[in-house]
């Protein structure tokens, strides 16, 4: 299929207001479950890979909000490396995995299961996770390979799973929580319907070097922003947190690069304001995203829930570089030999 407003995953992009619609009447009795079970737990890892270890990431901090001792680790370390991830009674362990199919999203299940902690997974509507107390469905699974909605599914399931923790420790701030991830279909809807406003900056990033950054909860967020942009487009684009490449990778940017910075009201906001002027004292053009005036804005929100609303900008930004450089987003290329023949060969 040709890219531009036909692909699938343009479709896929803005049915997510009607997706995490259904997910919020539908989700709420199990995610306060499983939320009420994870607050009463030693720990509780949250595992994934790809864009659903960015979810685990952005659940980090909303379970964390909320007094769970919470770690985000990949499924392959997960798997493979027991011993610096221990697990076992009086844990828990909430796997995210779009269909499940994965060699070590199958492994990390496997070992929790095994290990006599409460397991909970989320994942899609067909997904099979086999050895999940309880799975957290998202939405039906996508057929372009650049998953958007479920990955925004995926985090506002987790939204309210810290609700549910945040119920059980009875916690003051839950009902402005709750209300917030309420609020959350609309809003996605409204960013949604201001995506020629990031136009300009997909064609800068057509010939620009970009690197996007962000800090606290906004690190996620700008970390799909590298998978996003170069699975749909397969532009030169690179992430770290803003921290991390003030301190090292930052003496590469050249005047005709251009940064990507995430944006978030909270503890990190100074140091972000005081980033933006750095890279445009260093010559590079700086775009901002989500609670700025002079980029391309949010709708406000609570901090630990912000990296939802700022992944669709960066869905946005890669569906317009796929559409600008004539590359269908939907494929992961494995209609090309190249591509096909190496991906067929590994055990994803």
């Amino acid at each position: 299929m040709a890219p531009g407003k036909g692909s699938a995953m343009y479709a896929t992009m803005h049915r997510q207001p009607d997706d995490l619609r259904r997910v919020l009447a539908d989700g709420w009795p199990i995610a306060r479950a499983v939320g009420d079970a994870v607050a009463s737990t030693r720990q509780c890892w949250l595992v994934g890979i790809g864009t659903s270890f960015h979810a685990s990431l952005a659940g980090r901090w909303m379970l964390r909000e909320f007094g769970v001792n919470a770690h985000a680790v990949t499924s392959f370390d997960f798997a493979a490396y027991p011993e610096a991830y221990p697990v076992g009674p009086g844990d828990s362990v909430l796997l995210l995995s779009h269909s499940g199919a994965r060699q070590y999203s199958k492994a990390a299940l496997e070992r929790a299961a095994s290990s006599g902690a409460n397991v909970f997974s989320v994942g899609g509507q067909t997904a099979e996770h086999p050895g999940s107390g309880i799975v957290l469905r998202t939405t039906e699974q996508e057929t372009s390979a650049t998953f958007t909605s479920s990955h925004l599914a995926a985090m506002t399931v987790l939204a309210q799973v810290s609700a549910g923790a945040a119920e059980a420790a009875n916690d003051p701030r839950r009902d402005a929580h709750e209300a917030s991830i309420d609020r959350l279909p609309e809003q996605v809807a409204a960013v949604l319907a201001r995506e020629d406003e990031l136009l300009a900056l997909a064609e800068r990033c057509q010939s620009a070097h970009t690197y996007a950054v962000g800090a606290g909860p906004g690190e996620a967020a700008a970390l799909e922003a590298v998978i996003k942009c170069r699975e749909a487009a397969h532009v030169r684009i690179d992430a770290l947190p803003l921290e991390q490449f003030i301190h090292g990778p930052m003496i590469c940017l050249q005047p005709e690069d251009q940064v990507l910075l995430v944006r978030a009201s909270g503890a990190a906001a100074q140091r972000e304001a005081d980033a933006a002027q750095l890279f445009a004292t260093l010559g590079s053009a700086v775009f901002e995203v989500g609670d700025t005036t002079t980029g391309f804005s949010v709708p406000a929100t609570r901090e630990t829930l912000s990296p939802i609303l700022m992944t669709v900008p960066m869905q946005i930004l890669a569906h317009h570089l796929a559409m600008l450089k004539g590359i269908d987003p939907d494929t992961f290329r494995t209609h090309e030999p190249r591509f096909g023949e190496a991906i067929g060969a590994l055990n994803l």
